[in-house]
């Protein structure tokens, strides 16, 4: 499933494979919440999604929105199984 693309141009015009969900929602969040311009998620959104969790996770701690702790939490559960 994927979320409407409330801003247009997130995913790469280059490369328009739809972006996950999860990926797509969590920066459309990020750019609602002013955390991330447009043009910084559309960089984002090249990446793949553990890759943008831990950047958002990194950058809401480094705003003071997440603390150590929930911060490592989150990258914890973000680290896929080997």
């Amino acid at each position: 499933m994927t979320l409407p693309n409330s801003h247009p141009g997130l995913v790469d015009q280059e490369n328009p494979t739809p972006l996950d969900s999860v990926a797509e929602a969590l920066l459309q969040r990020a750019i609602q919440h002013q955390a991330l311009t447009p043009a910084e998620a559309r960089d984002l959104a090249t990446w793949d999604l553990t890759t943008i969790t831990e950047y958002l996770a990194l950058r809401l701690q480094k705003e003071g929105l997440l603390t150590a702790r929930e911060c490592r939490a989150m990258l914890g559960a973000a680290t896929p199984a080997h």
